[in-house]
């Protein structure tokens, strides 16, 4: 996953490209860039934004390993973006439910709502993301403190 030099870029050029494309779909009315070429583009925008930051995690030593800790932070980035993308278009009141609790709202206030639950998903994995750094760096210092306490000393020579 090291074949991406300038990450900032691909970034960049991703980012772009979703901006005009909304542009053209908005202005122009081409329904199908506005529908489907805008999101797309944003999907991979997003993407890449979350794996190409992405390190690796420590226990993932094997190639198999390295792709399903990339597909982990993808699969998570694409549930974060689809909270985020999710739109209710009637002004019919929406009934929200989970386990049991039940919440009544306009159809903006749903989108609202499922918007920053996105958000605080994102914000949650984030905080998981770097608390598991701190972990690695801790665990890496220790363990380096602990190889240059335990490495052997030559014996000195007696002295006659």
């Amino acid at each position: 996953m090291n074949l991406v030099k300038h990450a900032w870029f691909v970034y960049f050029m991703l980012a772009v490209l979703a901006i005009a494309a909304v542009i053209v779909g908005e202005v122009y009315k081409v329904a199908w860039v506005a529908d489907w070429l805008a999101p797309i583009l944003t999907l991979l925008c997003f993407v890449s934004i979350s794996t190409l930051s992405h390190r690796p995690d420590a226990s993932a030593s094997t190639r198999s390993g390295r792709v399903a800790s990339y597909a982990k932070v993808t699969a998570f980035a694409v549930l974060i973006y689809l909270f985020i993308m999710i739109e209710i278009g009637s002004d019919a009141p929406v009934t929200l439910r989970l386990m049991g609790m039940s919440m009544s709202m306009s159809g903006q206030a749903a989108s609202r709502f499922l918007v920053i639950a996105g958000l605080v998903i994102g914000a949650f994995g984030a905080w998981v993301n770097l608390s598991q750094v701190r972990r690695e760096a801790a665990a890496a210092a220790l363990a380096k403190a602990a190889s240059g306490r335990a490495s052997p000393t030559p014996a000195s020579a007696p002295n006659p």
